[in-house]
């Protein structure tokens, strides 16, 4: 009868450990869709600042109205807080972190530097590749934008 007892003791030990490790990979899966999610609209606004760079900040067509836009621009020198510092650095400028603690990175890449280097000063006619990854967490997600 003891042993008995030590066997049922010992099963029910074994499946309360097992249940505990299966909602263990559950909750972590939970919180890492939280931080894919984060990750994600990093990355969609990277995405968003480079085509601003290159479509705006760099003389392509203007997207948005004329009135009061580039003096704006100009005078705040708000493309060049973008990252158009670094256009001989190999690396892409450092970006900012959000409030979330998401961050990402962003490569501008163009026909005149070749793949792989950051070029902050491509134009709507040079641009050939945007690449974003945005990190939240354990997770990074990536999109790009192919000319």
């Amino acid at each position: 009868m003891l042993f008995t007892v030590l066997v049922i003791s010992g099963l029910f030990l074994g499946v309360t450990a097992i249940a505990g490790l299966l909602m263990n990979y559950q909750l972590r899966q939970v919180t890492n869709i939280v931080d894919a999610t984060k990750a994600i609209f990093a990355a969609d606004a990277a995405v968003e600042r480079a085509l601003f760079v290159v479509y705006r900040c760099n003389g392509g067509n203007p997207v948005l109205p004329s009135t009061g836009w580039p003096d704006d621009l100009i005078a705040n020198q708000f493309c060049e807080t973008l990252g158009k510092s670094a256009a001989d650095d190999p690396n892409p400028p450092a970006l900012p972190t959000f409030y979330n603690n998401a961050n990402y990175r962003l490569l501008i890449e163009s026909g005149v530097f070749g793949p792989g280097i950051h070029d902050p000063d491509a134009t709507s006619v040079t641009v050939s590749t945007i690449k974003a990854a945005g990190q939240a967490g354990k997770s990074t997600r990536s999109l790009g934008i192919f000319f």
